[in-house]
């Protein structure tokens, strides 16, 4: 029998489907996907067998003792069971389940609950697993009316909330409902297994929240309402990256494996794109220019950027010269494939360092692998083969150039031996830095690769491909690399000199620096005074012009405030492999484990994360799982914001309540 879960409903229950006020609770419930009986008579063994949640919505009549008994050993045994209470004094065989809880009216009075009462878990003796408000951030004056205890009792846990009001009728809190459920559910191991079980994608370089969260449906007028009291913190350093176009053109559409927005090179489209690139440089941020923020990084990337007709690119420098600030001493990278770095003419290596002079130069190449038989699979034999990449590292460094190179690992078929080949065929080449991906493809994914049923079967599983990355990182670090971030390693000669790669792991510090994109597919993170401000431009080309030529370049975007702010820094602190609690604590003025409690402990359990000290560090099994471990730590937020759009789609999730300091989906005003 598949888990399902139980809603009491023989004790004249408050909460109960079809009493008034209750529809949007159920609503949510059914989100869940878990089958619903209702148990509308006596509560024993036998009713309670398969349930894995059991609810007593605010019950107006005492439980039987018989009945207790057969909840406790449910609850003994595994079982989930939630309570709650508002303006209802429970029974005295109800108030056993929870008994040795100290409550507290609001004045003093200490004693058992009835209406007006409070949960108290700060004079509570029991084991309290778990003593959070209703929502994070919610300021000490009002914890005590607004508090949700929860408690291990053997293999299953009891979860009380004493406000069964904020689940019903003009009370009903979508955002706390659906936060209040997954307490309940109790199976935060359960997620991280699941979620490990799953491919592991490289979302982190987006990090939270995911393009899917920020709105795109926003009118002019509340656009208007943003430009009122938004603006940017002006001294703030910051990285720019700038993205020409999304065009490319290896033989097999998208390499066969790649996720990022891209098309088939024209030269006049990429003119084109690029032309209004550069003019939307020029004009900088709709919220302020950037004249006053110093630029620590400049990355030309996306698509393939080094593939930008010289003069266009010629442009596009120029353009940046104008409108940033460029700190003396800035990183300046040029992306793309092997061949164009040295095949083109003028090249644009030259270019770079005509039109910005005086920079830390780096290029940062897509080499993928050196293993012939895989590039021509991927159509790159005649833009990425081994003889390009060498002719590329040699053209950079004639120019002064640090280089860097992008591997796959865990490709269709490949062993464990041609990935170490290629770590070690880079590593000879003298690269600088060594960027390593795991290939994400999976069936239904939408690349040329993910159609083809013999690549898919030809993949390792997630535990063989994360051995495979054990053996890549051990590889990299016994030849005198050190690990920067998820992905990058880089010679341990060069730590803390100007050549180190400054780019990424700048953008993944975002109280210490702002992100700003131009071009297709851009992203924009950064502090606008009020809030936390993520926006991201169209990705096709068409689309990006259409969004210039309406004077309006952001095509999605998200105030950040609270909650939400705090799991942007959390997942770019897991690509950066750690989280330190101090601080998490300076910059989000609230305790981690306070915050993130059941999903870091069961990371914890997991071995995806070890404590060393103030500081969670990330394990190296915990690395290639890094996709997981966001995942787990945003998961609360995200299913509260589904539940939002199931039970009130007409919610705008544009602003946050200041004074909570949690992020809530509301309309502007």
């Amino acid at each position: 029998m598949a888990p399902s879960v139980g809603v009491a409903g023989g004790h004249n229950e408050v909460l109960f489907p079809g009493n008034p006020g209750c529809e949007k609770f159920f609503t949510l419930l059914e989100q869940e996907r878990l089958p619903r009986r209702l148990l509308d008579g006596r509560l024993t063994s036998e009713s309670l067998d398969g349930l894995e949640l059991l609810l007593l919505g605010g019950p107006r009549l005492d439980l039987e003792r018989e009945e207790a008994r057969a909840i406790s050993d449910w609850v003994e045994a595994g079982g989930s069971l939630l309570i709650t209470l508002d303006d209802v004094q429970p029974g005295q065989v109800l108030a056993s389940l929870f008994d040795g809880l100290v409550y507290t009216q609001v004045g003093g009075r200490v004693g058992k609950p009835h209406s007006g009462w409070w949960l108290d878990p700060i004079q509570s003796a029991s084991p309290v697993r778990y003593e959070v408000p209703l929502e994070p951030g919610v300021p000490a004056d009002r914890k005590r009316q607004r508090s949700v205890i929860q408690w291990r009792r053997g293999a299953g846990a009891v979860c009380v909330f004493s406000r069964g009001s904020r689940l019903i009728g003009s009370e009903f809190s979508a955002h706390f409902a659906s936060w209040l459920v997954t307490l309940w559910r109790h199976r935060t191991a359960a997620e991280v297994a699941r979620r490990r079980a799953l491919p592991q994608r490289h979302r982190l370089l987006q990090g939270y929240p995911m393009a899917p969260q920020l709105r795109k449906d926003l009118d002019e007028d509340r656009l208007a309402q943003l430009d009122d009291y938004l603006g940017l913190d002006a001294g703030k350093p910051c990285v720019v990256g700038v993205l020409p176009h999304p065009f490319c053109n290896p033989a097999v559409k998208g390499c066969g494996f790649c996720t990022f927005p891209q098309e088939a090179y024209r030269n006049t489209s990429a003119e084109q794109v690029a032309a209004e690139v550069a003019q939307e440089l020029r004009q900088g941020m709709r919220w302020g220019r950037l004249t006053n923020k110093p630029v620590e990084a400049l990355y030309f990337g996306g698509g393939t950027a080094n593939l930008t007709p010289p003069e266009s690119f010629r442009e596009l420098c120029r353009a940046a010269r104008a409108a940033l600030p460029l700190a003396e001493g800035a990183e300046v990278t040029l992306e793309g494939v092997p061949i164009y770095f040295s095949a083109r003419k003028p090249s644009l290596l030259e270019v770079l360092r005509e039109e910005l002079p005086d920079l830390y130069y780096r290029i940062s190449m897509g080499i993928q692998t050196f293993d012939d038989a895989q590039l021509a699979r991927m159509g790159r034999t005649a833009i990425g083969g081994p003889v390009a990449v060498e002719k590329a590292v040699l053209a950079a460094r004639d120019q002064g150039f640090s280089c860097s190179g992008d591997l796959l690992f865990n490709l269709p078929g490949q062993s464990r031996e041609q990935m170490l080949a290629d770590v070690d065929r880079a590593i000879d080449l003298g690269l600088d830095q060594v960027c390593v991906y795991h290939l994400v493809l999976f069936e239904g994914l939408g690349t040329e690769w993910s159609k083809q049923p013999a690549l898919l079967a030809a993949l390792p599983s997630n535990t063989e491909a994360c051995a495979n990355w054990l053996a890549v990182r051990e590889r990299l670090l016994e030849q005198g690399f050190v690990q920067t971030t998820l992905t990058n390693f880089e010679r341990a000669s060069l730590r803390g000199t100007p050549r180190s790669f400054r780019y990424e792991p700048y953008g993944f510090s975002p109280e210490t620096y702002d992100v700003f994109g131009f071009g297709p597919a851009a992203l924009n993170i950064f502090d606008a005074q009020f809030g936390w401000l993520k926006t991201a431009n169209p990705e096709g080309a068409g689309d990006y012009l259409a969004a210039r030529a309406r004077g309006r370049t952001a095509e999605r975007m998200l105030l950040l405030g609270g909650w939400d702010k705090r799991l942007l820094y959390l997942t770019r602190k897991v690509a950066l492999l750690g989280i330190d609690s101090a601080a998490y604590r300076a910059w989000c003025k609230t305790e981690l484990f306070d915050d993130f409690g059941r999903e870091l402990t069961a990371l914890l359990d997991a071995g995806l994360l070890a404590q060393v000290g103030e500081r969670l560090e990330l394990t190296p099994e915990g690395m290639f799982y890094g996709d997981t471990i966001a995942g787990t730590l945003a998961w609360r937020r995200v299913r509260s914001g589904q539940a939002l759009d199931v039970v009130e789609p007409n919610k705008h999730r544009l602003s946050y309540d200041e004074e909570l300091d949690a992020s809530v989906y509301s309309a502007m005003g």
